[in-house]
């Protein structure tokens, strides 16, 4: 392919008029250092020479033409974003991985020391729980350690050895920065992405940003502050450090002509990915407070933006180069709503209607209800479903307006002399820029001539995109036909021909061949269609209404994706709609309308069988939460114009030979049959959707084969029985427990009694009693003005369940999951709040924290608060109290050389807790408790336990958050557990006692189960069982299964669900 010309980059300029050059320097050779908080780069290049990509071998490896390919794909590293790394690299690995592709891992711990890691190892949940079984490899039986690199260098060197090419999946410094670049690059080894210097300049937001506004692209206005300028602030702030960024903050305020009280602006590290450490300031105060906050925490230069303004509308778009250039895929806008409280989901009436979008007097107004961060596109929207940020899919621009995004990135990609791929982000100026022009630097004199015009201002650059199942890249290349595999394969092959790396040999793997009713058919089925073994249809079935709706999504994605990799299914995403969705043209059973319009508009479903549900395309399947899903589903498959869109990149794509490389999929094929085929969403009632279901099964030369249901609905009606019992009834198969154990799983009392009843030896639950919303309502009305009847109230909960008044107790709904509600409540104070929120329908709860409080003067006692996500108003009406559980404090932690090791917090056995009155208060702890994890499978009867897993809490008042749980890279889950903390005897007590657990409640297929154990005993405490686990990529299941004697890859465990659902059903079994 012809090398794209790059202009050449200049030293990088303060973008405000009143500083003077920075003057580009050399900062020597690379030095690799533990303690450093970044690593230091080499003397820069400019972007033509990225682009040329110098010192690096450009010719043919040794070999022959057809060997198989070696990826090595390199992850974690020194940042904040070494848990998305995580993620991105098991996405790589699970879509390149083939007969004539072999990927091998290789992670960077914090010291920048390497790892070449066996494969089951990537799907650990995060980076410290890596890290752990990292340093214990050689005396963990579990863990596979084949050879460590002391540095960067060492690694580079065994890679080109090894003729590998490097796919690279470190975010943020030291991976996107072009120091791993630069490292490869003098170890002659072939990778994808931007070269050293190119990454160098895109990854630097004021470096970018001088680049683009030299080069002919309008960027927005920003001040940089450079972290040499201001000395002292890793201790206290000086006054005159203080002052002198005050000065500064306030000098371009006005030079902006920003209101020094009220203006907006954006203060972010120049260096940082992810939306880490982005916020929004309001005045120069306030700026000046965030900029100081910024500066220490990142130890690096800083950037005040001015806002882009409402007229701005956010986006991102992912270019992929081509033989012939650079192809920039469909934009996405991204509509921040607000966090209303920073809850799980924004605020929706009972018909699911979202907040109103921001306008200019939500920053601006003296008496706004919400703070300003509220509309920051920030780390925990971008990686968690939440209906605070709203992704519109292609982005809402209009045709036109949409080329003009597409032309005007593929323009910067090649300014920066970006390669391969890379993601842009910035914002769209429709109609007319009005007021907002102001905030847009232009180049030369351009405005006048530009300020009634559309524009696109592009803020960042991401060289090395996120790579997580529904991340943008994998949207965008879905909405063009392209799916996981072909668009990384497409991507690999881009950089193997620059590189005069040879095409990939013949081979088998299966390929993706949209038939003529757009289902997915394999590569030997198209070969030899007289022999074809018909394949087993699974719908995978998730959403619902409940407060787990979200996580819902991402364990139906993962299923959707892991069970199509297996190749003996023929696997179909299946929306069930929010209760509060009645859609025009959803059939019934008998193939009439389901609900009149006027119904439609005023009333949700009244039974389960009447609520909707979707068949879906694959890329409707890639949304960041239920609601989008069912926007795109309800859409059908767009206007014409923009499938036409769709068509037009489709087409760049193939007529640039993206699809060229020699990839499985494409091979020996027309390279559009490789493509997804769009078609609409199928839109019917559930009643009709199991009747077709039962009449899916059909007969080859292999016997009967029958469909089954993959439940992946988490709360709710997916495990409270309902669904189960309908799918019973109408004689589908489906994975997991029947209707019975459902019922008494989702239900956590009866849970709870079914265990006691069993007189099982070393196996207890917990004290219960039960509060019902009503109760709470009660409280509420009574304790206006009437102390003595809140504290009777405390203290009967208190002795009802044997809590110990210095602990307090637990509070949790009923029938819920995902952490939501769950609250440690330790006086009658923390009981009101909790009730006032349940009453309210508030979507969060913060209660103080005191337990973590180190001051004895309660006067200099620093707060520390919790916040708790809250049950979705009008789901939880029965509330579970419970003795609180006070586990021993186990911790991961790093030494000086960022070696990590487990243990048990010094004197964890009586903890000093701080209570209003400054007096201290023991928290008695007779028995050392840990809380475990614990999967387990099989047939009715016969269920086996897998290795448990260690739960390590981090924060939260000692409950799991939302992210901890279902975040990857977030919560530390450590499988099995270290010896140190239960040894390998108790482990084995331990399975043997939850196995016993699980078929007392008659579980089947697989679940999970959350307990607490004696380290000393084993004895242990049921807390709950989840009949329908979460299922995503982060998920302690895979873990488990991983670690099994032989063990079991994510795919293949989540296969053998189905088979036992066959099984069942054949063999006679409850279904």
């Amino acid at each position: 392919a012809p090398a794209i010309a790059s202009p050449a980059w200049a030293p990088a300029r303060s973008r405000a008029r009143d500083r003077p050059a920075l003057a580009g320097r050399s900062r020597g050779p690379t030095r690799w250092s533990g303690s450093s908080r970044r690593p230091r780069l080499a003397a820069p290049q400019t972007a033509a020479q990225g682009a040329d990509d110098l010192h690096v071998r450009t010719t043919p490896l040794d070999g022959p033409p057809n060997t198989k390919t070696l990826v090595a794909v390199l992850c974690g590293g020194p940042s904040q974003e070494r848990g998305i790394s995580l993620n991105s690299a098991r996405s790589v690995l699970d879509h390149l991985r083939s007969e004539e592709i072999d990927v091998e891992c290789f992670y960077f711990d914090r010291a920048l020391r390497a790892y070449a890691v066996a494969t089951k190892e990537m799907y650990s949940n995060t980076p410290s729980d890596f890290d752990f079984k990292l340093r214990n490899g050689s005396k963990n039986k579990n863990m596979t350690l084949n050879k460590t690199f002391q540095n960067p260098d060492e690694l580079a060197a065994h890679l080109s050895e090894r003729n590998a090419i490097v796919f690279p999946a470190v975010h943020g410094a030291f991976g996107e920065d072009g120091t791993l670049q630069l490292v490869l690059e003098k170890h002659s080894v072939p990778f994808v992405g931007a070269g050293s210097a190119s990454a160098g300049v895109a990854f630097d937001k004021n470096k970018c940003a001088t680049t683009l506004l030299k080069h002919g692209h309008p960027v927005l206005h920003a001040q940089v502050l450079l972290y040499a300028d201001f000395k002292g602030l890793d201790e206290a702030p000086s006054s005159e450090c203080l002052l002198k960024i005050r000065q500064t903050v306030h000098s371009w305020f006005r030079q902006r002509d920003l209101d020094v009280a009220k203006g907006v602006v954006v203060v972010k590290p120049t260096q940082g990915g992810s939306s880490l450490g982005v916020v929004v300031a309001l005045g120069v105060d306030d700026a000046v407070g965030k900029v100081t906050e910024c500066l220490r925490e990142f130890a690096g230069d800083v950037l005040v933006e001015q806002h882009a303004g409402v007229g701005g509308k956010e986006f991102t778009v992912v270019v992929i180069e081509t033989q012939t250039g650079p192809v920039a895929l469909t934009p996405t806008e991204i509509e921040v709503l607000g966090s209303f409280g920073n809850g799980d989901v924004g605020p929706e009436d009972e018909k699911g209607k979202q907040a109103d979008p921001p306008n200019r007097n939500d920053f601006e107004s003296e008496n706004r209800h919400q703070d300003s961060n509220d509309f920051v596109f920030n780390f925990r929207r971008k990686y968690l479903p939440t209906s605070q940020v709203v992704y519109h899919a292609p982005a809402r621009f209009g045709t036109d307006g949409l080329a003009q995004v597409r032309a005007e990135a593929v323009r910067v990609f090649r300014t920066l002399g970006l390669r391969d791929f890379a993601r842009l982000d910035g914002f769209y100026y429709g109609d007319s820029l009005g007021d907002d022009a102001a905030a847009i630097d232009w180049p030369g004199d351009g405005f006048e001539r530009r300020k009634t015009q559309t524009q696109p201002v592009f803020t960042d650059v991401n060289v090395v995109s996120g790579m997580e199942q529904t991340s943008f890249l994998f949207l965008q290349a879905a909405q063009c036909g392209v799916s996981h595999a072909l668009v990384l394969g497409g991507v690999l092959a881009n950089a193997r021909a620059r590189y005069g790396i040879g095409t990939v040999g013949d081979g088998s793997e299966e390929a993706e061949v949209p038939s003529e009713k757009g289902k997915v058919l394999s590569d030997d089925t198209r070969k030899v269609p007289s022999k074809r073994k018909k394949k087993r249809k699974v719908y995978v079935l998730f959403g619902g209404d409940s407060s787990e709706r979200q996580v819902s999504l991402l364990s139906g994605v993962n299923v959707f994706l892991k069970l199509r990799g297996v190749g003996e299914f023929d696997v179909v995403p299946v929306l069930l709609a929010p209760g509060y969705c009645a859609l025009d043209g959803a059939t019934d059973a008998q193939g009439n309308n389901a609900v009149d319009k006027k119904q439609n508009e005023t009333k949700a479903f009244a039974s389960l069988e009447n609520t909707p549900v979707f068949r879906l395309p694959y890329a409707s399947v890639l949304r960041h939460t239920v609601e989008e899903v069912l926007r795109a589903a309800s859409s059908g498959g767009g206007t014409k114009e923009l499938k036409a869109t769709q068509i037009k990149i489709q087409t760049e794509l193939v007529d640039g030979g993206f699809f060229d490389g020699g990839f499985p999929a494409t091979r020996g094929t027309d390279t559009r049959a490789a493509l997804l085929d769009f078609f609409d969403p199928v839109a019917e009632t559930l009643s009709a959707f199991a009747a077709s279901v039962a009449l899916d099964d059909e007969e080859d030369e292999n016997g009967r084969q029958l469909s089954v249901v993959f439940n992946a609905v988490h709360g709710g009606c997916g495990e409270d029985g309902s669904l189960q019992d309908f799918l019973q009834k109408k004689g589908v198969v489906f994975t997991g427990s029947d209707a019975h154990c459902s019922r008494v799983c989702m239900d956590k009392m009866r849970t709870g009694e079914t265990i006691n009843c069993a007189n099982l030896p070393g196996v207890g639950v917990c004290l219960k009693k039960k509060v019902t919303a009503w109760e709470m309502s009660a409280l509420v009305s009574r304790a206006n003005g009437d102390d003595k009847s809140l504290e009777t109230f405390w203290q009967g909960l208190l002795h009802s369940v044997g809590a110990d008044f210095r602990v307090g107790v637990c509070f949790k709904p009923n029938s819920d999951g995902c952490s939501t509600g769950v609250a440690r409540l330790r006086s009658s104070k923390d009981l009101l709040a909790y009730a006032f929120a349940v009453t309210r329908g508030e979507r969060t709860l913060t209660l103080e924290n005191i337990h973590d409080a180190e001051q004895k003067n309660s006067e200099k006692r620093k707060k520390i608060f919790t916040k708790i996500e809250m049950p979705a108003p009008g789901t939880s009406f029965e509330f579970l109290c419970e003795p609180f559980v006070v586990t021993a404090a186990v911790e991961v932690f790093s030494d000086e050389s960022g070696n990590e090791s487990v243990r048990f917090v010094v004197d964890d056995r009586v903890d000093s807790q701080r209570r209003g009155d400054g007096e201290d208060q023991k928290e008695p702890r007779t028995r050392r408790l840990v809380e475990i994890t614990v999967g387990v499978f099989g047939e009715l009867g016969f269920i086996k336990s897998m290795e448990p897993s260690l739960t390590v809490l981090q924060k939260n008042g000692g409950v799991l958050s939302l992210e901890e749980k279902f975040q990857g890279g977030t919560g530390i889950n450590i499988t099995p557990p270290p010896k140190e903390i239960l040894s390998p005897k108790i482990v084995e007590v331990v399975k043997d006692r939850i196995a016993r657990a699980a078929n007392v409640l008659g579980i089947a297929g697989f679940a999970r189960i959350d307990a607490f154990v004696d380290c000393e005993t084993g004895d242990v405490t049921i807390i709950e069982c989840n009949t329908v686990p979460g299922m995503t990529p982060s998920t302690v299941l895979f873990h488990q299964a991983l670690a099994a004697t032989p063990s079991v890859e994510p795919g293949e465990f989540l296969a053998n669900q189905v088979r036992l659902a066959v099984r069942a059903r054949e063999e006679g079994g409850r279904r």
